[in-house]
């Protein structure tokens, strides 16, 4: 116990004094056997040091609560995904604050011990199993599905924005190169761009694999042989778009002045491209938080949960590139 104030110290100051993060504190002091020997003593002795005296095993008796947190990303994004990596920083802090751990599976729920589950990534053949979950566990979504407590990234007015910017800057033929993936986020981004480009004199969806790599091969077959049609190119992704100015670059084509280019995400790679790119910007992190707030409501709701869809809408950065 403290001396001056009367009381225990909290999670936080343990971590404070041993330099760990507050949820790897709370993995060591609740689930110990999924922390390192060396770091699991060390939190230890500040645990004793402190008087710190969460009784954890009885509240967890008592609660019938684990204070784990199942946090599901699909297996066909990189564990390196910055998408993901921003999502799961956001949420570890605000669950960490909370005694919360995170249990990172790249599999689908089954039957693991938790209080509540995280969904990510989801594609089209995921929902109903998404819905079937929700309606027994404490479920929340970064997506939006009918029935499940969700946050989005509103991806239509994202695009829409990002669109209606270009056609400020007097573009006129205007093509989207599109995520080749059935997942709801990317039909939200074709609809806020065809929304947009009606007034165009041309607007043309094409698809390809959410990589630079992937685009630029994907430009360079489908119109390297001939004179480029378009001055306008929007592109799902900021790795689409960092593809895209390759190949223009590969044509002499000068951007924005021959062909306008815009991306999705602002994650930070918007900044490795020379004038840097014109971006829509997803404040992922603070979605994470967002979403660890709502999950922890939910759990703690002693009463039924109407679930609640929220959207949030994304800025537009302007660089070089339109």
């Amino acid at each position: 116990m403290n001396k001056r104030s009367g009381r225990f110290p909290t999670l936080k100051e343990i971590a404070k004094v041993t330099g760990y993060s507050v949820m790897t504190v709370s993995r060591a002091l609740n689930h110990p056997e999924m922390v390192q020997k060396e770091t699991r003593e060390a939190i230890l002795r500040a645990v004793k040091e402190k008087n710190y005296n969460p009784n954890s095993i009885a509240r967890a008796l008592s609660s019938g609560k684990t204070s784990i947190i199942y946090v599901y990303i699909p297996q066909d994004y990189a564990a390196t995904n910055p998408f993901f990596m921003q999502v799961v920083a956001g949420m570890g802090e605000s669950f960490g604050e909370k005694g919360y751990s995170l249990l990172i599976r790249r599999n689908w729920y089954a039957g693991e011990v938790c209080d509540g589950i995280v969904l990510m990534g989801l594609r089209e053949n995921d929902i109903v199993k998404a819905q079937e979950l929700a309606s027994s566990k404490n479920v929340i979504l970064f997506g939006h599905v009918e029935g499940i407590d969700s946050l989005d990234v509103n991806n239509y007015e994202g695009m829409k924005l990002l669109t209606e910017h270009i056609l400020s800057r007097g573009k006129k033929r205007l093509m989207l190169l599109s995520i080749d993936e059935k997942r709801p986020f990317v039909h939200d981004r074709e609809k806020g761009f065809l929304a947009a480009s009606s007034s165009a004199s041309s607007h043309d969806i094409y698809h390809s694999e959410n990589q630079a790599e992937a685009a630029y091969s994907f430009m360079k077959e489908t119109f390297g042989k001939e004179v480029f049609p378009y001055d306008a190119i929007c592109c799902s992704s900021d790795d689409m778009a960092l593809g895209v100015l390759r190949f223009l670059r590969d044509l002499d084509l000068r951007c924005p002045e021959d062909v306008a280019v815009g991306g999705f995400d602002g994650l930070g790679k918007h900044l490795s491209s020379l004038p840097p790119l014109t971006t829509i910007k997803q404040p992922i992190y603070e979605i994470g938080k967002e979403l660890a707030n709502r999950l922890e409501k939910r759990i703690a709701a002693a009463s039924s949960y109407e679930p609640i869809s929220q959207f949030v809408t994304p800025i537009l950065i302007e660089g070089g590139t339109t």
